[in-house]
């Protein structure tokens, strides 16, 4: 439960107690609700030639994060894109907030070692991570509101069109969940494989969820807020 690490629900993770929370973290900008994760070192993205489908705000404060995702949001200017885009906080918890030491026993048993410290991801409706894989074992502890989760075994690879390893999208796959079946159907004609072999799951408040490493996954946001915290492990 993720009540063992924090707990959970509106009292603590509300967007007035998010600036003292978290005072400063890394926040991903998008265009659009959909945070493709991109390498931005990648020289194609570096010379311009692959434009970013996100970019990356490595310390944008808890207080101007809650600005910009809130109503109130319209005098604040674009950092990088126009006017509408979307935001998705996915920064290092305070060591003071949350002590590592608290992932729960049966958790660390199952796993290995922590590649990172515990991560807070908040985000709102609609957000949406497509589909990708990490090398990596991670959970994910839902501490406020819901997200829809859907997986694809590491045998579903074939129907799941990958990037190429030194591609600035390695990791993840071409085809959309969201896309028309019709159209999805004739620009990859593989993916009904990888389809009949996918689970979607529902994260509501207190639920945890395992991410086996290589296995693709889609993450959506489907309340009004949603707060997370997670860690990866090697």
């Amino acid at each position: 439960m993720a009540s063992e690490i924090a707990p959970v629900g509106r009292a603590l993770w509300n967007l007035d107690t998010l600036p003292t929370l978290l005072p400063r973290g890394r926040v991903r900008v998008s265009p659009s609700p959909t945070f493709t994760f991109v390498r931005e070192r990648h020289p194609l993205c570096r010379s311009g030639a692959y434009p970013l489908p996100s970019r990356v705000c490595e310390a944008m404060s808890g207080s101007e994060f809650v600005a910009r995702i809130g109503l109130a949001a319209g005098g604040l200017p674009p950092l990088f894109y126009a006017a509408g885009e979307r935001y998705y906080m996915q920064a290092d918890l305070p060591a003071e907030t949350i002590q590592a030491g608290r992932v729960p026993a049966l958790w660390r048993s199952l796993l290995d070692s922590p590649a990172q410290p515990l991560r807070l991801w908040v985000s709102t409706r609609g957000a949406t991570t497509p589909l990708h894989f990490d090398s990596a074992d991670s959970f994910l502890a839902q501490m406020r509101g819901s997200k829809r989760v859907t997986f694809f075994p590491p045998a579903a690879l074939r129907g799941l069109y990958p990037y190429p390893a030194d591609h600035p999208l390695h990791r993840r796959a071409r085809p959309s969940l969201y896309a028309a079946p019709d159209e999805r159907a004739e620009d990859y004609p593989r993916f009904s494989e990888a389809a009949a072999v996918a689970q979607t799951i529902e994260l509501h408040e207190g639920d945890v969820v395992i991410f086996p490493r290589n296995w693709w996954h889609n993450v959506e946001t489907t309340s009004a807020l949603s707060v997370s915290v997670g860690c990866r492990f090697v």
